[in-house]
């Protein structure tokens, strides 16, 4: 008896909507084995919502892996496209069932027979003209999707909370608005994602610290996606969109016991580790300080560092206080010097698409081969794609750095502040303090 394996595949809901549904393509290949006397089904493999391009499918993988057991006689589908859509995978897997003695059948297009050198020939040239237009549909929506963003256009129906679909556009739902902004502003000045869940909560929005954090980092919250910095109206500023995002990037569990200034800013600049913090009594007097754990290794663990040194909460406070107004200067003037505009890529991007268009004239026209076209357009395509997803670096808002330079005594606003607010201070304007046992250089945002 002939061992049959029958082989199922959709990528998409139009597909399935067009007569290729899983279900279709099941019942067409077990009535096709029962309908043959010599058959028996071996087994059966289903991959949903994959593309034939791709080759690191589960059940395909799982299904060459019984071939390579012996298990199966003769592989079924219902159409060529089912199997694969990349001519190389292709070959790769015909030469892996020549060995093994497989064949395959596509049960609703009889004329192929890879028996034959005439079959082999249709079968390759089938399967390059099946991923010419796979990989050309695409590209085709991926030009679609890239114009439609350009153009502030919705490109599917899921939307951030606090915006809706009108006119193919993202509008701003007020009420909705108005709990996101709060839910911003109150991250802002607390710092917890677990209190921002129950502050959510309260005013009926989505409830998850995972949803929660995926609306903090969303920028069409500040009008811009896929390097369109206006493809819908903003809700926030991009200043408070900026104070979320530091608050995210050194959201560092600190000690209930001790407020720790610096945690998780500190570097050792001998192994550039992350320093630790701690606190230690000295003469009855409390401190805070950061050391190298890789010199303070834990037990059985190799000393991997010679920074010895401690560098006191202190201490560092102290520099930083006193070089914050220079630093401030200087910071405004550099920025303001060095200002440059983001690039247009539009006109790039559409030489692109015609130079893609001439390639494949040139293919159809046989004066390039296969080989030739694949490996133009994939440069074209890499090109294009990073060209579309450049981020357009957001202009600056020195707001804030100008209205503190307008505070005669900053030290002694400075002293007014609770430990909090010192640590939201300092994360609001330092990305690394660096310490070598002898002195500190800082990194400002």
């Amino acid at each position: 008896m002939i061992r049959a394996a029958i082989y199922a595949r959709v990528s998409t809901d139009q597909q399935a909507q067009e007569g290729d549904s899983i279900s279709a393509q099941l019942d067409a290949l077990q009535k096709y084995v029962s309908d043959r006397q010599d058959m028996v089904l071996a087994g059966t493999y289903v991959d949903d919502g994959i593309s034939g391009r791709k080759i690191d499918r589960d059940e395909l993988q799982r299904l060459l892996d019984d071939v390579k057991a012996d298990k199966v006689d003769v592989i079924l589908f219902t159409k060529l496209d089912r199997w694969f859509r990349s001519v190389r995978h292709y070959a790769t897997t015909q030469d892996l069932l020549d060995q093994h003695k497989v064949t395959w059948t596509a049960i609703w297009e009889p004329v192929y027979d890879t028996t034959t050198p005439t079959g082999r020939l249709i079968v390759n040239q089938m399967m390059s003209f099946a991923q010419f237009e796979a990989e050309n549909t695409s590209q085709r929506i991926r030009s679609v999707m890239a114009y439609k963003v350009a153009q502030g256009e919705a490109v599917t129906g899921s939307v951030p909370y606090g915006y809706r679909i009108q006119d193919k556009r993202l509008v701003i739902v007020p009420e909705d608005a108005e709990k996101v902004r709060a839910l911003f502003e109150h991250y802002r000045d607390g710092g917890s994602l677990n209190d921002s869940v129950r502050f959510a909560r309260s005013t009926g929005m989505p409830q998850t610290k995972q949803t929660i954090k995926a609306i903090f980092q969303n920028r069409k919250y500040i009008g811009y996606h896929r390097g369109n910095p206006n493809y819908c109206p903003a809700i926030i500023s991009t200043r408070l969109w900026e104070d979320v995002q530091r608050r995210l990037a050194t959201n560092i569990k600190t000690s209930t016991k001790y407020d720790y200034l610096f945690v998780g800013l500190v570097e050792c600049a001998c192994c550039h580790r992350r320093m630790a913090s701690g606190h230690r009594m000295i003469k009855t007097r409390s401190a805070n300080f950061y050391r190298c754990p890789r010199y303070y290794a834990t037990a059985g663990r190799p000393r991997t560092c010679d920074n010895k040194k401690f560098a006191y909460e202190s201490h560092v406070e102290e520099y930083l206080l006193s070089h914050l107004r220079t630093w401030a200067q200087n910071r405004v003037l550099e920025y303001e010097a060095g200002q440059t505009m983001a690039r247009d890529n539009s006109a790039r991007i559409s030489a692109l698409n015609k130079r893609r268009e001439r390639l494949t004239e040139l293919y159809l026209n046989e004066m390039i081969t296969m080989d030739d076209l694949k490996m133009e357009r994939e440069k074209i395509d890499k090109e294009m794609q990073d060209l579309t997803e450049e981020q357009v670096p957001l202009k600056k808002d020195l707001t804030a750095i100008k209205e503190l330079l307008e505070i005669k005594d900053i030290e002694g606003l400075y002293n007014t502040f609770s430990a909090s607010d010192k640590r939201f201070f300092w994360r609001s304007i330092l990305s690394k303090i660096t310490f070598d046992g002898a002195s500190i250089s800082v990194e400002f945002l």
